[in-house]
């Protein structure tokens, strides 16, 4: 059972360059409504795809890897000894293997965000001195995008012996990442952040139940989640239980989210970005866009001002144990959450279930899920050829034996065993991964966007939109330009 889900992780993740290449009479339908040829199932179907690297002997090098940790994602990137949980077993062995195959050894230094802060001056400054301390330096989105305009960091056109149309590269997402056509950083199957900082939508089953609600499931598959019967339901889940009155902590709700996650996970949800790429992959912002702002009315419309979602004491708080609370003690029925804090749910002793975030409405083809946050990889621009290439064999044997051991193991155990509690979830964990959408206005320009003026927007209620992107426009339109002019300039 695990080899069969991992094998179709693997292949819903290949779908997307299966299907734009594949013979497209030769089709399936996946759960989100797109084709799936069927090359790209049986490809995987035999078997894992493989590296085809040859043999390396790297002669007892340490290859060292700088990494942060924080409490909402899984970022490490090895681990020095078993110890009975799955996840940091696989990737324990992954790791022992490849330093067998290929005669190294890894060394990571990992350091809590909590104590270093968020500039990374420490492994900037070895840079910055030519030294190559380090042969991959892990940073948020970004960090990493401010340090490529710095010419800190080598393009990954730059390794050699990676292949980024394997199955194990994360295809859809490295196309995100892209500006101006270059390409300074891609995620692969060892970046457990890119599956953490995935969005999900959890439910109360319990709940759905005693109410009397339609089949939730049933909805996804049926293309008819919507914004709609979202609000609809939230208004039927609220109840005043203590009598006296007013909406507070002791009542019951409808849905509960931290105020600065909402907007983003419902507008990506609702087939938008706030910043979209033209057809030279230029950035550009697409916030007031007549699309978008629908996207947004209906948000504000369905979610806000009908008091579908409750404002909690501190509704900005980064992982509030109120709203964790809430949810357990059965007093919500909706909660915003990605998979690395579903977690702190493996205690709840009431029913729930995942669900992707609905969709604007049933005219919308396809569902599409928020990935809020990623760590992204930086080769040092202290690094040589000789020391890219040896680098390029790690990273590509890294993508290739996750794939095969690292995410059956999170995704199979981490997830479907631990975590969620029905059969059903484990379709729209499928989903959920297989929908993935990077915004550059939700991470890399989130101080003009999400955080920046979409937060505040929210909890007002806000439909001043246009206004509110008028005034930042050309302030973030000349940021836009001086990144687009320093990819361009900056060399393959």
């Amino acid at each position: 059972m695990k080899k069969f889900i991992a094998l179709y992780l693997i292949a819903i993740m290949a779908a997307p360059l299966y299907a734009s290449c594949g013979d497209k009479d030769k089709s399936a339908v996946n759960i989100a409504g797109e084709e799936i040829s069927e090359t790209a199932a049986e490809e995987t179907a035999d078997g894992f795809a493989e590296d085809d690297l040859g043999e390396y002997d790297f002669g007892g090098y340490e290859f060292s890897m700088w990494s942060c940790m924080m409490d909402v994602f899984y970022g490490n990137l090895d681990v020095e000894e078993e110890n009975g949980d799955v996840l940091d077993d696989s990737i324990y062995r992954r790791n022992r293997s490849i330093e067998e195959r290929f005669n190294f050894t890894f060394k990571e230094i990992a350091l809590d965000i909590g104590e270093i802060g968020w500039s990374f001056e420490t492994p900037k400054k070895t840079i910055l001195a030519g030294d190559n301390v380090y042969d991959i330096i892990n940073i948020f989105g970004p960090n990493a995008y401010a340090w490529a305009q710095e010419g800190l960091v080598h393009s990954v056109k730059r390794l050699p012996h990676i292949d980024l149309d394997k199955p194990y590269w994360h295809q859809d997402l490295n196309k995100d990442l892209t500006i101006a056509n270059k390409m300074y950083f891609a995620s692969g199957a060892f970046n457990l952040t890119a599956y953490d900082c995935t969005e999900a939508l959890l439910f109360n089953k319990d709940l759905v139940r005693d109410l009397g609600l339609d089949d939730l499931y049933a909805l996804v598959h049926e293309g008819k989640w919507t914004f709609a019967k979202f609000a609809e339901y939230c208004l039927t889940a609220r109840a005043d239980l203590d009598g006296d009155g007013k909406t507070t902590l002791d009542d019951r709700h409808g849905f509960i989210s931290t105020s600065r996650m909402v907007m983003p996970s419902f507008w990506i949800a609702g087939g938008v970005k706030s910043i979209y790429k033209d057809e030279n992959d230029i950035p550009y912002l697409g916030a007031m866009e007549p699309s978008f702002v629908e996207v947004y009315d209906a948000i504000i419309s369905y979610v806000r001002n009908n008091d579908a979602w409750f404002k909690a004491p501190n509704p900005n708080v980064q992982n509030d144990p109120v709203l964790v609370n809430l949810f357990k003690s059965g007093r919500a029925l909706f909660f915003d959450n990605n998979f690395y804090t579903i977690k702190d749910l493996r205690d709840m002793e009431i029913n729930f279930g995942i669900l992707p975030f609905p969709k604007l409405n049933e005219d919308q083809k396809n569902y599409y899920t928020r990935l809020y946050w990623t760590e992204l990889f930086c080769l040092p621009v202290s690094a040589d050829e000789a020391a890219l290439a040896r680098t390029s064999v790690i990273l590509e044997a890294l993508a290739c034996e996750s794939a095969k051991y690292v995410i059956p193991a999170y995704y199979d155990v981490s997830l479907k065993t631990k975590m969620t509690r029905d059969v059903e979830s484990e379709a729209m964990v499928d989903l959920l991964f297989h929908t993935r959408v990077f915004d550059f206005g939700d991470t890399v320009w989130n101080g003009y966007i999400r955080d920046g003026n979409f937060t505040a927007l929210f909890e007002k209620g806000s439909t001043d939109l246009i206004s509110t992107m008028q005034k930042i426009q050309n302030t973030l339109q000349k940021e836009i330009d001086k990144m687009v002019d320093i990819f361009e300039a900056l060399g393959d």
